[in-house]
C-alpha cells in the first residue's frame, strides 16, 4: 500500500468522524439550547405561580377583613336595633299613659259638661215653674 492511499484512508475516516462529531455537537446545541427554553419557561411558570399565590393571599386578607367588617356591622345593626326597639318600647309606654291621661280628662270634662247642662236644665225647669 502506498502512503497516498493510507492518506486517502485516513482522510476518509477524518471526514467520516468529523461529519458524525459535526452532527453530534449540532444535536447537542439543539437539546441545550431546548434545555435552555424548558428552563425559561418553568421559571416563567414559577413566577406566575408566584405571583397567584400572593394575589391568592391578598384575596384572602380582604374576604377575612370582610367577614370581621360584616360581623362588626352585624353587631352594630343588631345593638341599634335592640335600642330602637327600647326606645319604642318608651315612646309606647310614654304615649299610652298620656293617651290614658287625656281620655281621663275628656272624661271629666263630659261629666263636667253633663252636669253642667242638668243643672243648666234643672234651672230653666224651676224658672218657668216660678214663672207660670
Amino acid at each position: 500500500m502506498r502512503v497516498s492511499d493510507l492518506t486517502g484512508d485516513v482522510d476518509r475516516v477524518q471526514s467520516k468522524y468529523e461529519t458524525q462529531l459535526n452532527g453530534m455537537t449540532d444535536e447537542s446545541n439543539e437539546q441545550r439550547d431546548r434545555a435552555i427554553t424548558l428552563e425559561k419557561e418553568l421559571d416563567e411558570a414559577k413566577k406566575e405561580i408566584e405571583l397567584l399565590e400572593g394575589e391568592t393571599a391578598d384575596l384572602n386578607d380582604t374576604v377575612e377583613t370582610m367577614e370581621k367588617n360584616m360581623v362588626a356591622v352585624r353587631a352594630d345593626f343588631s345593638s341599634r336595633m335592640d335600642a330602637a326597639r327600647e326606645e319604642t318600647t318608651v315612646q309606647t309606654e310614654e304615649y299610652e299613659g298620656q293617651l290614658e291621661k287625656l281620655q281621663n280628662e275628656l272624661d271629666a270634662k263630659k261629666k263636667e259638661s253633663r252636669e253642667v247642662v242638668a243643672s243648666n236644665e234643672a234651672r230653666q225647669t224651676r224658672s218657668l215653674f216660678l214663672s207660670c
